[in-house]
Order: C-alpha cells, then structure tokens, then sequence
C-alpha cells in the first residue's frame, strides 16, 4: 500500500514539474485571473399590506430604484406582478410600464382571467367569480441610463373592459430583479 501512494506521489510531482516547464500552468493561471467579477445583484418588493376590506390602503404597486452611482447603470432582469381584483366580474387590463427617469421604455399590457364557480344550499344559487393574474416577464437584461432612477408600475389604461367597475377593489403587487452594471 505503501508503494502505491509513493508512486502516486512521483508520479503527481512529475505531471507538475512537466507542466510548468511546458508554460501550460502559466497560461492555466491567467485564464483564472481573466474571470469576470459577478454584478451586484438587487432585488425589490412592493406589497400592499391590507386587504379588500381596509378602506384607507393603497392598493398599487410601483418600485422605484433610486439613482445609480456614477458609472453605474441598473439592468432588470425579471419583473414578477400579480393583480388580484375582488368583487369584480369580468376581467381587468393594466399596463406594466418599466421607465428609465421618466421615460417608458417597455411596457406589456396585462388581464386577469376569470373564473366562475356556482354553489347551491338550501335551495339557494351563489355565484363567485374568482380572478387573478400573475405574469414573470424575465430575460430581460434593460439597462437604464447611467445614474438615472428606474421605476417599474401598474398604470390603469384609459379603457375599462366590460364589466370593470374600478380600483378599489384590486390589489397589485411587484418584485423585479436585477444587477448594477458599468
């Protein structure tokens, strides 16, 4: 046994002293030494902390990044958003704006689906309609411009859909992700 690891040792001590003398473990060391240092990443919340029944909360989400540092520009990875309306029966449209300072640079339109489900007790039919919309728009690497605040928001369109009575009854939330970049 004691052989067998004597020989392992050789023969690991001759493979060293073979590569180095070849350059191989120079040139080794500098592609480590070339490796890209990883982005600072991020991440932010906007969750409303109430519920349909609390009269005086917002409802709306918006994140605003505030500026970055000199040289230094925001990029948004993924944006995950969630409308939940109450009480409503038909479907409801938002537009997601993601804006560089003030100016919008990419927006998606959203909707809820709707779901319907009717229960009978005692003679007595109820319905329920069930909506909610949960969107992940990620791949995205939008750089902002350096030094500049972003702000990712819901904004309601100047269009209701039929049967979207209003804001006070939907609840938006918003989580993006991200990395500061040169």
């Amino acid at each position: 046994m004691r052989t067998l690891f004597a020989c392992l040792a050789v023969c690991t001590f001759i493979m060293c002293v073979t590569v180095f003398k070849t350059g191989e473990l120079s040139a080794q060391l500098q592609s480590v030494a070339t490796v890209p240092i990883m982005p600072v990443t991020w991440q932010r919340f906007s969750i409303p902390n109430c519920s349909i029944y609390d009269q005086n909360c917002v409802r709306t989400a918006s994140i605003t990044l505030g500026a970055a540092q000199p040289g230094i520009r925001h990029v948004i990875n993924c944006i995950h958003a969630t409308l939940s309306p109450y009480y409503i029966s038909g479907p409801v449209l938002r537009q997601l704006q993601l804006l560089d300072e003030a100016t919008v640079k990419q927006e998606w339109t959203v909707q809820t689906e709707t779901s319907i489900s009717t229960s009978t007790l005692n003679n007595i039919t109820s319905t329920y309609y069930y909506q909610h919309g949960h969107w992940d728009i990620c791949g995205l690497n939008i750089p902002g411009s350096p030094q500049s605040k972003m702000t990712v928001r819901f904004v309601a369109p100047p269009i209701k859909l039929p049967g979207e009575t209003g804001d006070a009854n939907i609840v938006e939330t918003l989580n993006i992700s991200g990395y500061d970049a040169k």
